[in-house]
């Protein structure tokens, strides 16, 4: 069964029983994986309306939230579903990566620190592996990337991680290829200042090179080209290219 006859199953079960919140869950779901972020939100909205106290609902929006640049939306669903539910690993990891995003480091690598005690898996030892990279632990993102490969190696995103965040030699052009190929859209990102959100500049790019291009002549604190909510490349570390980004698109498809 595929997730599209999920959804029409969905669908009609919300049809038939529009006040039950599993259904709208897990057609967020359904649309999550499907890159309707939108449908996905709208669907768990409802959820939450009819039961605020549905930690997963709360959990998946947070993820959303992300997706989004709404950090502090972010911030504010985890800490409501942690109070409700206290080992949500997911929720340390929504919650750590807006943290990320705001430049909050030590507090990015609290939560992922917390994620991997209650779950330990590649995805958080890559990208508290990120924040380390950024506060200047060279050494510790170095450990962290060695987990995530020992982990599961066949996940794309752990593939010589470090190289792709330190050396620099990934190139636009190569990423561009895997872009193009996997339908990849861009968004261009900036910041006025340290700890400002992020502000949607340009978006719906389908071209990588062009989003760079144009990134490249914009002025402000920091300026950004993102994916699916990730940073692909940053002005403030103008020679790092995260080509990871793209390759998880790879393995999610």
């Amino acid at each position: 069964m595929s997730i599209d006859d999920d959804i029409s199953a969905l669908t009609e079960a919300i049809r038939r029983h529009p006040d039950d919140e599993e259904l709208y869950v897990l057609r967020a779901r359904a649309w999550y994986d499907q890159y309707e972020k939108e449908k996905a939100m709208t669907d768990l909205n409802r959820a939450i309306e009819l039961s605020p106290f549905r930690s997963e609902a709360l959990s998946l929006r947070a993820a959303l939230h992300v997706g989004n640049g709404a950090y502090d939306d972010c911030i504010e669903d985890c800490n409501a579903a942690l109070q409700i539910d206290p080992n949500d690993a997911s929720a340390y990891c929504s919650r750590a990566s807006a943290w990320l995003a705001k430049d909050e480091y030590a507090r990015a690598i609290s939560d992922f620190d917390r994620a991997l005690s209650l779950e330990p898996n590649p995805g958080a030892f890559y990208w508290r592996g990120v924040a380390k990279e950024y506060s200047g632990d060279l050494e510790g993102a170095k450990l962290d990337f060695e987990m995530c490969e020992a982990l599961k190696p066949a996940y794309s995103e752990c593939d010589s991680a470090s190289d792709d965040l330190t050396s620099g030699e990934t190139t636009i052009d190569l990423d561009a290829v895997l872009a193009k190929e996997l339908g990849c859209v861009f968004r261009i990102m900036t910041k006025e200042k340290r700890h400002a959100k992020w502000i949607e500049a340009l978006g719906n790019i389908g071209n990588l090179g062009r989003a760079m291009a144009h990134a490249k002549t914009l002025s402000a604190y920091e300026v950004g080209v993102f994916l699916d909510g990730a940073i692909y490349w940053t002005s403030r570390w103008p020679d790092v290219f995260n080509s990871t980004v793209i390759k998880l698109r790879r393995s999610s498809n």
